[in-house]
């Protein structure tokens, strides 16, 4: 079975585009953190990343749709949210801590997206970001991390100054 390596390329969904198509049709995933094996349909030419089944994907196959569902959410946002729930409703302590430490920044607006909704999409995130909990929060199209890390950034002010660095809240309104 052929090895499509990714080196230089930060996650699946960016690799899945770069990759030679006719390395798809019965490449692996060289890639630390990701195992599986994609599979391409030579008639439409879609390709899935297969991914063993657990208990943390409720689906074992991820579509390039989804993929790319995921990486339009993070490139048309400067600041998205992959949580649990709704920033009004989080329905998890970890979406909420993230909901409160970003509103105790200055963010107003947080663009999301409810992962209990769509569970393909749900596994798409987990792909993309090879970042298997939620919360995840992406700021310029960079995953930084979920609850501890945000929360982390917070304490030493760091994330506040990321914010303002990319102009996502106003310099005397966050809190130090």
């Amino acid at each position: 079975m052929p090895i499509c390596w990714r080196r230089y390329i930060g996650n699946v969904a960016e690799w899945l585009r770069r990759c030679p198509a006719k390395a798809l049709g019965s490449a692996r995933v060289a890639s630390p953190g990701i195992r599986g094996s994609l599979a391409v349909s030579p008639s439409t030419g879609g390709a899935n990343l297969l991914l063993p089944p657990d208990e943390s994907n409720s689906r074992s196959a991820v579509s390039r749709e989804a993929l790319d569902r995921v990486a339009e959410l993070v490139k048309n946002n400067e600041l998205f949210a992959f949580i649990k729930g709704s920033p009004e409703e989080p329905q998890c302590g970890f979406s909420r801590v993230v909901i409160q430490v970003l509103r105790a920044c200055g963010v107003t607006s947080i663009p999301y997206q409810d992962v209990l909704l769509d569970p393909e999409l749900r596994a798409a995130v987990r792909v993309y970001g090879q970042w298997e909990t939620f919360p995840q929060v992406y700021i310029h199209q960079e995953l930084i991390g979920g609850a501890d890390i945000l929360l982390d950034m917070f304490k030493k002010q760091t994330l506040q100054e990321l914010l303002q660095k990319h102009s996502l809240v106003q310099e005397d309104s966050a809190h130090p």
